[in-house]
């Protein structure tokens, strides 16, 4: 049975700074008074601006690090075990879309296919035209089923991901936009072929690649969407581009699946380390750039302090 797991509150969570602000004031107070008494004393000699301005300098500098230790440190602290914690959910997100889709594959799909297969065993008997006509009826019913069971694993994790790679996962994931005529993707990859990335990294750069290329097709109204995989300096990067209507700053609040789509990719970036980049403008497109930190040996960046997106229009 699964159990959702459970966290323990941490000192370091923010309902439990309620003494920091206090503990930093009383701490300004006391310096404040100890350099107000001793300055004059030390230095009777300086006017009473050259005193105010040492008075302010070493506060400033006396109260820097107790400032970065009660608050900065907590919130450094704060950031990581965030973009941890959003990682693992992620993780366990991807491991049952992985289970089910395996299950829908291996399962409901197999059975499926039989009877798919017995039907047009069955239609070649001859049997009488009211149960012909029925059996073609079944028949395209089931078949429609089957093509919406594969669609179903196709945008779910299809076991192509994790048992190909990124480019065939890639590839499969592109072949169901074909029989649409008004819409075409042109798909360009720049790392070597057959290439495998972290399963991390290629199930990031997937999602974030699928969501981008679905709102194109049915958002913006794009009729090419061009896509590019390859390797930069800081990592690995997709680079989306679409022809559709585009947009200014960010998308309009009537497009909320789009909005919940961009958010999905923002996350996924974030919780590796990565960064999410969208330019539109309105009547030229748009484009959504990706980079995801990766090193070449099999390790990528796990924090949250990148993922910032920027929508320039």
């Amino acid at each position: 049975m699964f159990r959702p797991p459970s966290f323990r509150s941490s000192p370091d969570q923010p309902s439990r700074w309620w003494w920091r602000p206090f503990v930093f004031l009383a701490l300004a107070f006391a310096t404040e008074l100890a350099i107000m008494q001793g300055l004059p004393l030390l230095l009777p000699q300086l006017p009473w601006w050259q005193l105010a301005a040492l008075d302010a300098g070493l506060l400033t500098v006396l109260l820097a690090a107790p400032a970065w230790l009660l608050f900065v440190v907590p919130l450094e602290r704060l950031s990581t075990a965030r973009g941890r914690l959003l990682h693992r959910v992620l993780s366990i997100q991807e491991e049952e879309q992985e289970r089910i889709t395996r299950d829908l594959h291996d399962g409901i799909g197999q059975s499926l296919t039989a009877m798919l297969m017995q039907l047009r065993l069955m239609q070649s008997e001859p049997l009488p035209p009211t149960v012909d006509r029925q059996l073609v009826d079944l028949r395209t019913l089931v078949g429609s089923t089957v093509e919406e069971l594969r669609r179903m694993v196709r945008e779910g994790r299809p076991p192509v991901l994790s048992d190909l790679g990124l480019q065939p996962a890639l590839q499969q994931r592109f072949a169901s936009f074909v029989g649409n005529d008004d819409f075409s993707i042109r798909f360009d990859w720049r790392l070597p072929e057959a290439s495998r990335l972290p399963p991390a990294v290629e199930t990031a750069i997937y999602r974030i690649v699928g969501e981008a290329v679905t709102n194109a097709a049915k958002h913006a109204g794009a009729s090419t969407v061009q896509v590019m995989i390859s390797r930069c300096v800081a990592g690995v990067q997709a680079q989306i581009v679409d022809d559709g209507r585009g947009f200014v700053g960010r998308p309009n609040a009537a497009a909320d699946r789009q909005s919940f789509g961009i958010l999905g990719m923002r996350e996924r970036a974030s919780a590796l380390g990565g960064s999410l980049r969208i330019e539109s403008q309105p009547g030229r497109g748009t484009t959504v750039e990706v980079i995801i930190p990766y090193d070449g040996a099999g390790h990528s960046s796990l924090c949250c302090l990148g993922g910032e997106e920027s929508a320039d229009g």
